[in-house]
């Protein structure tokens, strides 16, 4: 027996040292590929630089990621710098077993540390871990400590953030959860109270394409509250975000979702209910991704440089994409991609604007595609646009209220009855101005009035445009 487990001790002894070393190989390939999937699902965030030093128990990588977003003012976004901490399987940091257990640290910079320690103190503001499975999939989870602090005059109080991410091999499956509890900032004038928010998803990769997914996802946003002096400024309740991507034929994406809010109000004014649906389909996935991995690696090339001029990179990013469109442009028509908005509706059962749509893209052909100006007729589109005459005439009279400035002043000195028979005759006035006005639109054909409502249909087909089906200009179509 003694004999035996010497014999056992011994292939442990022998095995570890193996199996960390060959984990530590595996380590290295996955944080690889973690970052590049960092990219993948952020275009506008590019790898400017990775250094990677490795040891025997635990290697460590500096990644360096550059925002290729617009400047502010006429600086470039400063970039992002990450140190991950990555402990070798089998048995990684002694905390369990796996093939990688990688800590995730921002490098914040001075100015910017300074001030996260006015609301976090000495607390780490964001907690990120991925453990790697000894399969290759793995988890992140990452999380945010409630604190409260104050910024200038402004205090504010944070109730944290969690969230998890799980993958499997080579980032082909995808789920994640999400959430915010809230937040309030306050100041000696304005409240603004946040309420919980909420992300989650599930998300499988494209069968033949690196970085296109189908699935799930779902947000929410509870509330926001804005008081001014006591008084409201702005409400907005029960917001919600759900979008499904599917492939029904090979290669062939299809994509429908809403965006739908219950309540939206600004001052007194009640916007009343946000609602808006969309689809999409037949939108050739080969060459979606050909598009944004063209787009990716001009990007990639741009971070690479030393911090490059911001008008010179925006001006190649911007070739880099045409010259990606015009390449893959017919591939993408020959299927004739189309969107529809089912609906956009703005507005409360009395007051409201709405309009549905729909636009599809004829085949373009190579030559075609070389030209910007040869497409446009390949283009049919059509739009309904509906408004209540109520919501027209309240614009009109916000309108006509800005416009008389001092007046308004004036009017609050004036005795109670006369200000309220001077508001009933600008009141009038508005209305009598929008009747002109759209009586006018209706005679050139640009609008058609019903009961409450107005309504124009608007459509672009071989290159005319059309309103009520009455053509505008002389077309769009280029001249031969």
């Amino acid at each position: 027996m003694k004999k035996l487990l010497a014999i056992l001790i011994a292939a442990g002894v022998i095995a570890w040292p193996a199996a960390t070393w060959f984990y530590g190989q595996r380590a290295q390939a996955s944080v690889e590929q973690f970052s590049g999937a960092i990219t993948q699902a952020v275009p506008y965030l590019s790898v400017a630089s990775s250094e990677y030093n490795k040891g025997f128990l635990n290697s460590t990588q500096t990644i360096r990621l550059r925002p290729n977003l617009p400047p502010i003012g006429d600086k470039a976004w400063p970039d992002i710098v990450i140190e991950n901490k990555i402990d070798h399987g089998p048995f990684p940091g002694f905390k369990g077993v796996g093939a990688a257990r990688i800590t995730h640290n921002i490098v914040w910079p001075a100015e910017v540390k300074a001030e996260l320690a006015k609301l976090w103190g000495q607390q780490d503001p964001l907690t990120m871990v991925t453990a790697m499975s000894l399969g290759g999939g793995g988890a992140t989870t990452f999380s945010s400590p409630a604190a409260t602090g104050q910024f200038d005059k402004t205090k504010v109080a944070f109730q944290g953030l969690t969230g998890v991410m799980n993958f499997t091999p080579g980032f082909s499956n995808i789920d994640y959860n999400v959430s915010a509890p809230g937040a309030t900032l306050e100041d000696a004038e304005n409240k603004i109270v946040i309420g919980k928010i909420a992300s989650s998803g599930v998300q499988a990769k494209l069968a033949n394409t690196e970085r296109l997914y189908t699935g799930t996802q779902n947000a929410t946003f509870e509330s926001l509250e804005m008081t001014t002096k006591g008084q409201p400024a702005a409400t907005i309740k029960q917001v919600k975000y759900v979008a499904e991507t599917s492939a029904p034929e090979p290669n062939l994406l299809s994509a429908k979702g809403a965006f739908t809010g219950a309540a939206l109000k600004f001052g007194t004014t009640d916007l009343g209910a946000i609602d808006y649906q969309f689809s999409m389909s037949k939108l050739h996935a080969p060459s979606i991704e050909a598009i944004t991995k063209a787009m990716q690696a001009q990007l990639n090339k741009v971070a690479a440089t030393d911090k490059p001029g911001v008008a010179a990179a925006a001006t190649d990013t911007n070739a880099a994409l045409m010259n990606a469109i015009k390449q893959h442009l017919p591939e993408l028509s020959k299927h004739v991609p189309k969107l529809n908005i089912e609906k956009m509706r703005v507005g409360t059962d009395k007051d409201y604007a709405q309009l549905d749509g729909a636009m599809f893209l004829k085949p373009v052909t190579a030559e075609e595609a070389a030209n910007p100006a040869t497409i446009l007729p390949k283009v049919d589109a059509s739009i309904n646009i509906e408004l209540s005459e109520t919501l027209v005439t309240m614009l009109a009279g916000q309108a006509s209220q800005r416009m008389m400035g001092d007046t308004q002043a004036m009017m609050a000195s004036l005795p109670p009855e006369q200000r309220a028979q001077m508001e009933l005759q600008a009141k009038e006035q508005a209305k009598l101005m929008v009747d002109q006005q759209l009586a006018g639109l209706v005679q050139e054909g640009y609008i058609v009035r019903g009961v409450g409502k107005v309504s124009s249909q608007i459509a672009l087909k071989d290159g005319k445009l059309t309103v009520n089906g009455k053509q505008v200009g002389q077309g769009l179509l280029p001249t031969k």
